[in-house]
């Protein structure tokens, strides 16, 4: 029993050596740490303290340099005082010499008033005649613009006249037909006809893209459409003039294995720019309208006069 007690006792001692080791060994390693800490501070102070020195250094020499310059700026302002002076001098020989110069300008004045009022006078005598002229200029500006519109006016007039004569004097003509055969089925009603083939085009009043003929000049016109048809076929041609219906033909196979052919004649009287063509009416069947070596379906006018 008591040697368990002693061996107890010697464990709880060396627990307590232990623990006391252990504190200890912290309390040298923050030691350390702090006077790691300090070291590095004083380190830094130094190189503060080291940069101020370099700075006084500095600042020495730039008060050495700034008081050169003050010496220098001593010097100069001497310098300047003198020149100031005869400034000064100058001046007042400038001052005497203005007055003088006043004295003079006011006898100048003087004159000029003088001339001021001859020149009034004189300005308003020719704003006088200036006014009779712009009126006398002004009448006769109108006289020849009222010249001038009526020449233009005439000349105008006469071009057109001319115009006139010249379209009424130039020959119209033109002959047109169909190339091939047209497939009556694929045209629709009241759709124009287009001639391709253009034989003759005199006055250049027949347009085939469109079909249609436009006036090139007022006058009487005689138009002249020829239609065929063949084999169980017909076909009402109608002949337009602005919209309106001029003339209808109808070329009718339709119940016989032959051809038939129809024709119309029709004078119109035309305005410059009036249409003319040719289109499809209400009845169509059948096969072809016919355009071959045997019959050709055509689309012709001219101007009469």
């Amino acid at each position: 029993m008591e040697n368990y007690l002693v061996v107890l006792l010697l464990s709880v001692f060396v627990l307590l050596g232990a623990l006391y080791v252990n504190t200890v060994e912290r309390r040298i390693i923050q030691i350390k740490d702090e006077l790691l800490q300090h070291g590095n501070e004083i380190k830094k102070v130094k190189e503060e303290l080291e940069s101020t020195r370099k700075e006084l250094t500095q600042v020495k020499v730039e008060l050495e340099s700034t008081r050169k310059e003050l010496k220098q700026v001593h010097v100069e302002l001497k310098s300047t005082r003198k020149e100031l002076k005869l400034l000064q001098v100058e001046l007042e020989s400038t001052r005497k010499e203005l007055k003088l110069v006043k004295v003079e300008l006011e006898s100048t004045r003087n004159v000029l008033k003088q001339v001021k009022v001859e020149l009034d006078s004189t300005r308003e005598q020719i704003n006088i005649l200036r006014k009779e002229m712009i009126e006398k200029d002004n009448a006769r500006k109108e006289e020849i613009d009222q010249m001038r519109a009526h020449v233009n006016a005439l000349y105008e007039e006469l071009k057109e006249i001319k115009k006139e004569l010249k379209a009424a004097n130039i020959p119209v003509a033109f002959y047109a037909y169909l190339s091939a055969n047209l497939d009556i089925s694929s045209v629709p009603t009241h759709s124009i006809i287009k001639y391709d083939v253009v034989d003759l085009n005199l006055g250049n009043g027949y347009v085939a893209s469109s079909g249609q003929f436009k006036a090139p000049s007022d006058g009487l016109y005689v138009f002249h459409i020829t239609t065929g048809t063949r084999d169980y076929s017909q076909a009402v041609v109608e002949l337009i003039s602005n919209g309106v219906i001029k003339d209808i033909t109808w070329a009718d196979s339709r119940d016989h294995p032959d051809r038939a052919v129809a024709t119309t004649v029709t004078p119109l009287n035309l305005w410059k720019g009036d249409t003319v063509n040719a289109r499809i009416g209400l009845e169509k069947g059948g096969a072809v309208l016919e355009s071959t070596i045997d019959i050709r379906c055509s689309f012709s006018g001219f101007k009469v006069h």
